[in-house]
């Protein structure tokens, strides 16, 4: 279900996950199902949800792409390119990681500066790491 999913306003699709992964630290153990109170990661959800969305075998069940509980934007820092050349790989590479961490946001200002936000100064070196 899409972040906008709701009785009178149906927002989703129907999908069939193909690869469940059980996270273990830094790596990732690929598994065939998942018991109650494991962490896993999802593959091929990526043409299908944007940060945050709500996987249920029922309609009936609630959303909770709308539960307010990541703190946003604690941290803001301009990001720039080392090389005028390359800023279209830097901003593909912050569109991907705000993609991947629901967390961290990146947008561009009317004046062009390319910002991300992120929940502190480690959480920005991890993300600065991952880019």
């Amino acid at each position: 279900m899409g972040a906008t999913h709701s009785k009178e306003k149906p927002n989703y699709t129907e999908v069939h996950l193909e690869h469940l992964f059980l996270l273990m630290g830094s790596s990732l153990n690929l598994i065939a199902s998942a018991g109650p109170g494991c962490v896993i990661g999802i593959g091929g959800l990526d043409d299908v949800l944007l940060k945050t969305g709500t996987i249920s075998t029922s309609l009936d069940c609630p959303n909770f792409s709308s539960v307010d509980g990541i703190s946003m934007g604690l941290l803001k820092v301009v990001i720039e390119a080392n090389n005028i050349d390359q800023i279209e790989y830097l901003r593909s590479g912050l569109e991907m990681m705000a993609r991947a961490d629901p967390a961290c946001v990146f947008y561009t200002t009317k004046g062009g500066e390319d910002i991300l936000s992120t929940c502190g100064e480690v959480h920005l070196e991890k993300c600065l790491t991952d880019l």
